[in-house]
């Protein structure tokens, strides 16, 4: 079995005009490509970053909306700001496979969001074909080894007679 994964650039906004924001990774079946597998997506969230234009001391609460364990489905806060104290929060979440909601709960933001929308896919190869990929990746490693492997001709020669260390006199 072999995992191809891609990974993109993904951001938002939530702000008094748009105050709801949604991920929704979901792939039914006669949309994919032929002869491909279903893909797996994961939604990355590494910050939360509230724009300049704030309003000053005003409290910016951001709760997100997804699924859990079981398939529960759960509304937390992951993010409260405040313009002119707190400009940004880092936020480390995954969520795989389920839709997700972003809610601007309190405060007109601008709160913009940066991340990465990750896709896996998985592929069945047989025995064979497992083995020409490694082959494949094996001769890719040498070639890489052999251009990095530092070339004894290029040699800068160091030991000339004119610059010879004075030796220390025998007593």
């Amino acid at each position: 079995m072999s995992l191809v994964e891609e990974e993109f650039f993904w951001g938002g906004i939530l702000n008094a005009d748009s105050k709801s924001l949604e991920w929704n990774p979901s792939v039914k079946e006669n949309d994919k490509e032929p002869g491909m597998p279903v893909p797996r997506h994961s939604l990355i969230l590494k910050q939360a970053i509230l724009a300049p234009e704030a309003k000053e001391g005003e409290l910016n609460v951001v709760e997100v909306e997804a699924h859990g364990y079981s398939d529960n489905k759960l509304k937390v806060l992951c993010a409260v700001m405040a313009a002119g104290k707190d400009h940004q929060r880092y936020l480390d979440l995954v969520f795989h496979d389920s839709p997700v909601t972003l809610r601007l709960v309190q405060g007109s933001g601008p709160v913009h969001f940066v991340g990465s929308h990750g896709v896996a896919y998985k592929y069945n190869m047989d025995e064979d074909e497992e083995e020409a990929m490694d082959e494949e990746d094996e001769e890719l490693g040498e070639e890489e080894e052999e251009e990095t492997r530092p070339n004894p001709a290029k040699k800068m020669k160091t030991d000339s007679p004119k610059a010879k260390k004075p030796q220390p006199k025998k007593v």
